[in-house]
């Protein structure tokens, strides 16, 4: 018998360990981190991988372990993950199944979305106002192109032992930068708001995960505007219908 892989880090990916777990399914759960794998239930039948992976660490994990099936439940903006796991299940010949993320369905009036962060700097700079930036690590550098980015941008991230520094190499503000780990409830987004003096928030598409919601009603609270960068077009299954598939490959196991 064969275990399967699923790539998480996400709140489906914690889901998914959870049903794993409780219907004893002998599963593997890869996370870029440790405080990533914090958040995963933990039992006889999971086993918890942790380390960032690139093609060839993906392949060779597949290749080593003859998994039965991969599913790939990373969040919905890491597209680069997604692309390397989709070709080494294809240069394995593993089946393969991926986990998409329900869309949102109530925006703000004052919401604009944009396809990537060159059509967001480009925004920006035609409009005035500091900013809350809440799209992660990886758009800082594009930010830079934003005029008087020190200035006006304030960073909500994840601690870490080298954000301070890498947003202070970056020409950040480092007294401007908010550490919150995991999902920022209705309260907290209306206080980073208020102490940034934001009157834009940058935000990714997340729906029901990652606060979005809970962003979006901060945003119509304090009146200010909600940029979003969309959500990649991808095909697959919702989390309840990647589930049931589980189930049906590992019955009888």
């Amino acid at each position: 018998m064969n275990r399967i892989l699923i790539f998480g880090g996400t709140s489906e990916g914690r889901i998914l360990s959870e049903m794993c777990s409780k219907n004893n399914i002998k599963a593997d759960i890869s996370v870029a981190t440790q405080s990533g794998a914090e958040f995963l239930s933990r039992s006889g039948s999971v086993k918890i991988i942790v380390g960032r992976k690139n093609f060839n660490d993906i392949k060779s994990l597949i290749e080593n372990n003859f998994y039965r099936l991969v599913v790939d439940a990373t969040h919905p903006y890491a597209v680069e993950i997604t692309e390397n796991v989709q070709k080494a299940c294809a240069d394995t010949g593993t089946e393969l199944v991926r986990v998409v993320r329900e869309k949102s369905s109530n925006y703000p009036e004052t919401a604009e979305f944009f396809s990537n962060i060159d059509e967001i700097v480009e925004y920006l700079n035609s409009h005035s106002g500091n900013v809350l930036n809440t799209l992660g690590r990886k758009s800082l550098e594009k930010l830079r192109k934003v005029n008087n980015f020190g200035e006006r941008i304030w960073v909500r991230a994840i601690p870490s032992d080298s954000i301070a520094a890498y947003c202070k190499n970056l020409g950040y503000d480092v007294k401007k930068l908010i550490l919150k780990m995991g999902a920022s409830d209705f309260d907290e987004n209306v206080t980073h708001i208020k102490k940034s003096g934001a009157e834009i928030l940058l935000t990714k598409d997340s729906a029901g995960a990652g606060g979005f919601p809970e962003k979006m009603r901060a945003v119509e609270e304090c009146g200010v505007k909600a940029v979003i960068l969309k959500r990649p077009c991808e095909n697959g299954l919702n989390l309840q219908q990647a589930f049931d598939y589980i189930k049906s490959v590992t019955e009888g196991d």
